[in-house]
């Protein structure tokens, strides 16, 4: 469930895109997460454990999912920054924000048969809705 604090209210529902590419992020009841990600007619679904969220951050709050994974090699994650938001009477307002695409390189024998960087970052500009929905 959303949580409001002194007029900020914690959004429910996001609904963004970019070009060929729509995530939903949905806190459902209880305060399950839900992703659900499209991409060239491709559409997947994480849910709950499959889904990190920290609220703590210097950044507001972080959605991580992992979208590719090979034993004994790279892993792939996607992380939405979530922004807070003052709806005032509205259930619903536009906002930007961005995804961080991560590749983390791995090999069988671990990192220390990698030279150079472990890890590559692709920014993702995202537009869309943050909504309020109240059960």
């Amino acid at each position: 469930m959303a949580q409001e604090i002194e007029g900020l209210f914690e959004p429910s529902r996001y609904e963004l895109q970019a070009k060929d590419l729509e995530i939903t992020y949905t806190q459902l009841v209880g305060g399950v997460p839900d992703v659900t990600i499209k991409e060239g007619g491709v559409e997947k679904r994480y849910h709950g454990t499959q889904v990190r969220v920290d609220r703590e951050t210097g950044l507001g709050r972080i959605v991580t999912v992992m979208t590719d994974f090979m034993f004994d090699g790279n892993q792939t994650t996607l992380s939405l920054l979530l922004p807070s938001v003052n709806f005032g009477d509205k259930a619903e307002v536009p906002v930007r924000t961005v995804a961080i695409q991560t590749v983390h390189k791995g090999s069988i024998g671990g990192p220390q048969l990698i030279d150079g960087q472990l890890s590559t970052y692709k920014s993702i500009s995202l537009r869309g809705k943050a909504r309020r929905i109240r059960g």
